[in-house]
């Protein structure tokens, strides 16, 4: 027999109620498990026993199951839960944005300022080499 998970969605504050219903039925599964387990004995025929032995294992595998299932649902409820008492992130700060032409002509900009830069110094360059030769 071939298992398969079933996910459904259900109210975040059904979640408590679900996993109760879920631990009830887990609490069957063992009860009857352990009942049937009480009844095994080893003076039947050998594969009988054996049949019964596998049985029991696996309805303790679908019960184990369960009980993750009902694990992982209550820690997701849980973390849902505390993120709900939790300042909501800022969201970052995006930078406004450019144009295409607007980059340009502040690279023109920044362009022309380089240059008169260039031409100070050298203007400074030369100022400073009359002074040293007087």
């Amino acid at each position: 027999m071939r298992r398969v998970k079933l996910a459904y969605t259900v109210e975040l504050d059904e979640i408590p109620e679900k996993v109760k219903e879920f631990l009830e039925q887990s609490v069957h599964g063992l009860a009857t498990a352990s009942s049937d387990l009480m009844d095994v004995t080893v003076v039947e025929h050998v594969n009988i026993t054996l049949g019964k032995i596998d049985s029991i294992r696996q309805r303790l595998a679908l019960v184990d199951n369960r009980l993750e299932d009902c694990y992982v649902a209550l820690a997701g409820y849980s973390h849902a839960k505390m993120n709900e008492h939790m300042p909501p992130e800022e969201s970052p700060v995006q930078p406004p944005a450019v144009s295409e032409q607007e980059l340009r002509s502040v690279m023109r900009e920044l362009q022309h300022l380089r240059t008169e830069g260039e031409d100070l110094e050298k203007e400074f360059d030369g100022a400073e080499g009359e002074t040293n030769d007087e």
